[in-house]
């Protein structure tokens, strides 16, 4: 070792690291000279000595630096004195360097020199065996140590040959099974910083010999595989969805065929009946005398009659039918505060007649509805079914609510929908091929055959028509089975022809009068302003005034009689009726009988035509306005009708001859079925969802790029380094993994919260309408939850193929795998629960904020769960909020999974604690032992079976959560 060559300062950064000191002493001293400040705060010493010859100055410097301070706090020292003389201080680099030129050099590593590879180490010049590493000769005395992590010996992660003077990293492309030994990586492999071993490429990767990582295309390419395999998928289940529609289609065909044949048989029949009538009556005697029928005149009229009696006659001897006479008497309703909006209200609804309940803003139109129903808790009156006072909850099976927007599932086409319906609300009893046959009956009815395989669509999404799109709302509630049993006997609309032109409000009123009949419905719709024609479709009108008070309650052709005889003339013959009774209670039609009509009189006026009185005496009373006196219901009022609902809640109970619907495995089944055609009915969605998660997995590969684990330096290497260069290599590690598992999580939860929401978000009110016909909750969670599975499976092979891209992973695969697949099963059941109560226009933003506080406060990093665990945390007592957070958990399982395929002993489990280790120690004498398993951070390699189910059982917890949320927030909505 004595042809050393004269080396410059920028032959590599290790050369003129550290000066060793030479001279035999017990204590070695190594004085740094990488920093110009430090030469200098040196050369200030040894000024005052005078010029000492060049071999003589590092020994000199040695000897009275060591006289007071141990070795590490001389070096120390030496960086924060201060200078004063540049003349010694050249002195001092020119001794340095001498002393550089002769002891050390950077070469090549003994059998690397052919490969076109850097890989160099810092040799000495005296002797030192391969697998130690030998800062002064005399650190060869301890070289006899058997202990493999010794002060001299080299680490695993690390190359030593002979006459090291510092441990250099095993070089990339190369792996060290030994400290002593180094080898090329062989094709078909790779080797980052600091192997022990070869990594096996991806099958199909292109690999050559010295590879220092591996970008897996191949795996990236399956995720492109995937997308094409979802493609075919979609595209196998658009031509089956195709196929089942044109049978259906074929089947409504020859149903519609049918029906207008037996129309035409009707007409015939109708046409003899009616001339054998005439001649009858012209020739008396010719005709048998016994024939039945009273029509006179041939038309689709006489023959719709026919059939509607004939129909009304069937379904009377059904077993198990029965109508609904509904009564109402006295019916109020008074808030809280004292406000009495609805009072004295009595009526009826009967069995085969269509009802229009009609007033102006704030009557209490709804409200009525609502009372009725049981939505909300009358304070005043009762209801009489067929003649016994009962309540209409009780028969929540058999009535209808249709509400006034159409709320449904716009992604499903009309089949879809009404299939549903019938299967969720007719017997379980029924076969299927009888509910099908329910369901082309219902559409046929509502003459929705051309559109029945159509799309409902929304404002995006064109589908079909807003008559047609208000059809299939009242078909929703109107699923039958032809002669067995006639579903639901009650219904209620509101606002059936809001938004509709006149002819299509005129076919929707026809359809309710002509279903009315033809099923001996009892069918009352909240109507606004009618035109004439779609008026003339209804049997009986129920006027409401201001204050919820009734004005007119009875036959619709009688309506116009009384207001006459309160002298309210109606223009003219063709003027509209229903413009006609509105102006009335707008005070804008002048009385004939008073110059001081108010529209206040006119429910006294009704009152009193039901006592058998005169309804005109109180106009003749001349009285301007007529006040109610507000009774205040009294707080023990409401607490008792409070106190009921929540009785009636709990026990209320369907009559035993109301139907048996299905149970709650069947809802579930139904509701899944459903879900996943909410889900895959629409290819070019499910494609863009995965390609969000494949775009977001490559963002987080490239950002991850680069971001390594390299380990700590040993321990003798630390003690002579100066204090600020201890930052990276000995206070800690340099450290990429846990941003990287940052990262991933960031990623995963962004995309999964994202589209988590949606599953509930989007079908809110719709499930709010479910409920309000007996739907149940949980069965209904479940599905969704199961609907989405699938979802969760392709987000997971997404962005694990593209996250695999570029990232140096050197633990198990199939861990990081499940990692990602529990992570996006957490964000979407922490979507699942911001949908719950969140309004949608804010969700997504919500979201955002949500993901940043679970990703980055809670995430164990910043701060570290060391500091969280300590006793120096200022929140002690919110300490186990991070316990809940499932990045947190995800983050250690990542950084165990990775810390076990990599060879640095401080990631190493040591249940005898021998390895020890500096973690966060500012000087060498004052080291903080590292606890057996413990890792960085406060993470523990003992926790990772932990951390996995942590995460599953935070899973349960959000899901938990958001049933809840379902099942609680919007209570009154769900009524």
């Amino acid at each position: 070792m004595s042809n050393f060559p004269s080396p410059s300062l920028d032959e590599g950064p290790l050369i003129i690291t550290r000066v060793i000191s030479a001279a035999p002493s017990p204590t070695r001293l190594s004085i740094p000279t990488n920093s110009i400040q430090s030469i200098l705060n040196v050369a200030t010493n040894t000024r005052s000595k005078g010029a000492m010859p060049t071999s003589n100055v590092n020994v000199a410097i040695m000897k009275e630096m060591s006289s007071s301070m141990s070795p590490e706090e001389a070096a120390d020292q030496l960086t924060i004195m201060a200078i004063d003389d540049p003349t010694s201080a050249q002195f001092f680099v020119n001794s340095s360097l001498v002393f550089v030129q002769k002891n050390i050099k950077w070469t090549f590593i003994p059998g690397t020199e052919k490969y076109k590879l850097n890989c160099n180490y810092t040799q000495t010049k005296w002797e030192c065996p391969a697998g130690s590493f030998c800062l002064s000769p005399n650190s060869q005395a301890e070289l006899n140590n058997t202990d493999p992590y010794a002060a001299n010996k080299c680490p695993p992660g690390f190359i030593c040959p002979e006459h090291t003077y510092q441990p250099s990293y095993c070089c990339p492309g190369f792996y060290c099974p030994t400290p002593k030994n180094i080898t090329i990586c062989p094709a078909g492999s790779y080797c980052p910083l600091g192997s022990v071993r070869p990594l096996k490429c991806t099958p199909f990767e292109y690999c050559p010999e010295g590879r220092e990582k591996s970008p897996r295309w191949t795996i990236f390419i399956i995720a492109i595989f995937v997308l094409i395999l979802i493609t075919i998928l979609m595209a196998m289940r658009y031509l089956f969805v195709r196929r089942r529609g044109s049978k259906y289609s074929r089947r409504i065909q020859e149903l519609d065929k049918t029906k207008r044949a037996n129309k035409r048989v009707s007409q015939a029949a109708a046409h003899q009946a009616a001339m054998a009538s005439t001649v009858s009556l012209l020739h008396p005697g010719e005709y048998d005398s016994d024939s039945d029928s009273g029509e006179t005149e041939f038309s689709d009229t006489a023959s719709i009659s026919l059939n509607l009696s004939g129909m009304a006659q069937k379904l009377s001897q059904i077993e198990g039918f029965r109508m609904f006479d509904i009564e109402f008497k006295d019916l109020g309703y008074t808030l809280p505060n004292g406000v009495q909006i609805m009072k004295g209200v009595s009526g009826r609804l009967s069995p085969g007649r269509l009802c229009a309940i009609m007033g102006p803003s704030g009557s209490g139109k709804t409200t009525f509805v609502s009372l009725l129903t049981g939505k909300v808790e009358r304070t005043s009156g009762h209801i009489l079914i067929n003649g016994e006072k009962e309540n209409l909850s009780n028969y929540q099976k058999l009535i209808g609510f249709v509400p006034q927007d159409d709320i449904m599932l716009r992604e499903l086409t009309v089949n879809d929908i009404l299939l549903h319906s019938a299967m969720m609300r007719l017997p379980v009893d029924m076969k299927f091929k009888d509910k099908k046959a329910s369901v082309l009956e219902t559409i046929s009815f509502l003459g929705l055959s051309g559109v029945i395989n159509s799309v409902i669509g929304d404002e995006e999404n064109r589908g079909v028509s807003g008559g047609q799109r208000k059809r299939v709302n009242i078909g929703m509630e109107l699923v039958y089975v032809d002669q067995k049993l006639a579903q639901p006997s009650v219904l209620f609309l509101d606002e059936p022809t809001s938004g509709l032109d006149s002819s299509t409000s005129r076919e929707i009123c026809e359809m309710l009068q002509l279903l009315a009949k033809s099923r001996q419905m009892t069918i009352a719709a909240i109507i606004h302003s009618p035109s004439p024609a779609a008026y003339s479709h209804f049997d009986d009108v129920l006027l409401l005034g201001k204050g919820g008070r009734v004005v007119y309650a009875g036959p619709r052709n009688e309506a116009v009689r009384y207001f006459d005889s309160l002298g309210f003339k109606l223009p003219t013959k063709h003027s509209s009726e229903p413009d006609f009774f509105m102006d009335i209670l707008s005070d804008r039609v002048p009385c004939l009988m008073t110059s001081n009509f108010s529209a206040a009189v006119l429910p006294e006026c009704w009152e009193q035509k039901l006592k058998g009185g005169d309804p005109t005496v109180p106009l003749r009373a001349h009285k301007k306005t007529v006040k109610d006196r507000v009774k205040k219901v009294g707080i023990f009022t409401h607490l008792s009708i409070f106190l009921r609902k929540i009785r009636r809640d709990f026990t209320q109970h369907q009559h035993a001859d109301v139907r048996h619907t299905p149970g709650s495995l069947r809802i579930f089944w139904l509701c899944y079925v459903r879900s996943c055609r909410q889900v895959f009915g629409n290819p070019l969605k499910v494609l863009m969802e995965a390609m969000i998660h494949l775009i977001c997995g490559v963002f987080v590969s490239l950002v991850s790029d680069g971001k390594d684990y390299a380990g700590l330096q040993p321990r003798m290497v630390c003690e002579i380094t100066p204090l600020y260069l201890r930052a990276v290599g000995c206070i800690a590690p340099h450290d990429g993994l846990f941003a990287v598992a940052q990262l991933i999580c960031l990623g995963v939860m962004f995309t999964g919260i994202t589209v988590g929401v949606s599953t509930f978000g989007n079908e809110r009110v719709v499930f709010w309408r479910e409920r309000s016909t007996g739907l149940q909750t949980f069965p209904y969670f479940m599905a969704k939850l199961i609907a989405d599975l699938p979802r969760i499976l392709i987000a997971t092979v997404m962005f694990f193929c593209a996250v695999m891209l570029m990232l140096n992973l050197q633990g198990l695969m199939w861990v990081l795998l499940l990692i990602v697949f529990l992570t996006y099963v957490n964000a979407f059941a922490m979507g699942y629960f911001l949908s719950t109560f969140l309004p949608k226009s804010i969700t997504f933003l919500f979201a955002t904020a949500f993901a940043l506080v679970w990703c980055l406060v809670l995430s164990g990093i910043s701060p570290t769960l060391a500091t969280v665990n300590s006793s120096e945390f200022p929140w002690p007592l919110i300490g186990w909020v991070w316990n809940l957070s499932a990045p947190r958990w995800a983050i250690e399982a990542y950084y165990i999974n990775e810390a076990a395929g990599r060879p640095w002993k401080e990631l190493q489990y040591d249940p005898k604690n021998v390895i020890g280790g500096a973690v966060g120690w500012t000087e060498p004498s004052k080291a903080v032992e590292k606890q057996a398993g413990e890792l960085n951070y406060g993470y523990d390699s003992r926790r990772f079976v932990i951390s996995l189910v942590a995460m599953g059982v935070i899973a349960i917890g959000w899901n938990l959560l958001a049933l809840i949320g379902l099942k609680v927030a919007n209570r009154r909505k769900q009524k």
